[in-house]
């Protein structure tokens, strides 16, 4: 299929738009996915839902009926994230307070952001299994399994504390990009992974960091892959 950024950019600005008439954006986490922070009144459930509604509403209207979307409402933006994964497509999903950490027990341990295939085994090696026995750790034994303040950050996060992690600092930056049919050969790839490499210079510029190492990793369709690295002298260009 032929990418077309800009009908991507196109819809997503309509979508964030849509949202943002409704109620306040906090953040737009990528091209499908943006949180929203109620506030007094908006925090009662009937009225949170009625907001739900019109969001749901005002894409459907302006964007049309193909695209829907699924709304977490929950005390924490973890756990919205993943109310809003429960529901698909098209649903609404609440997960309030008191009924924490008790309605997460059906979920599967990846339902949960952070909790990827290397997580997972390292929680079966420690004979987690379930949701409900990760939920019923002690703290001390998050913050070990989790390596620091992220294992605490996790036990909270699960009983619906309100806790944000600190702001990343970048240890890479990178760009990847699907070939096209049309540059899978060697002059066509090489000219993408230029093109990939001036994006992540300006990034590096634009946040004031230097590099020391470049890395190239090529994926084939096949699954199997490459990479190749080398040191640098500290250096933005």
């Amino acid at each position: 299929v032929v990418a077309r950024h800009d009908l991507y950019t196109l819809y997503h600005n309509t979508i964030v738009e849509a949202v943002g008439h409704c109620l306040p954006i906090d953040t737009v986490l990528g091209i499908d996915e943006m949180i929203c922070r109620l506030s007094g009144s908006q925090q009662e459930l009937p009225n949170a839902l009625a907001l739900a509604d019109k969001i749901k509403t005002l894409i459907r209207h302006r964007v049309g009926e193909t695209l829907t979307c699924s709304i977490g409402l929950a005390p924490n933006r973890f756990l919205a994230k993943v109310a809003s994964d429960m529901n698909k497509p098209n649903g609404v999903t609440v997960l309030r307070k008191m009924d924490l950490p008790h309605i997460l027990h059906p979920l599967k341990l990846r339902d949960f952001p952070g909790i990827g295939p290397r997580m997972e085994e390292r929680l079966h090696e420690h004979g987690i299994s379930s949701v409900e026995k990760l939920c019923s750790l002690p703290v001390e034994k998050m913050i070990q399994l989790w390596g620091g303040v992220v294992g605490e950050r996790f036990y909270l996060w699960l009983r619906g504390e309100d806790v944000e992690l600190a702001e990343t600092v970048h240890r890479s930056i990178g760009h990847q990009h699907v070939l096209e049919p049309e540059f899978r050969h060697s002059t066509g790839a090489w000219g993408v992974t230029k093109k990939l490499l001036m994006k992540a210079a300006v990034r590096l510029r634009k946040e004031g960091h230097y590099t020391r190492r470049l890395t190239v990793q090529v994926r084939f369709a096949g699954g199997a892959s490459w990479d190749q690295g080398m040191k640098l002298e500290e250096t933005q260009d």
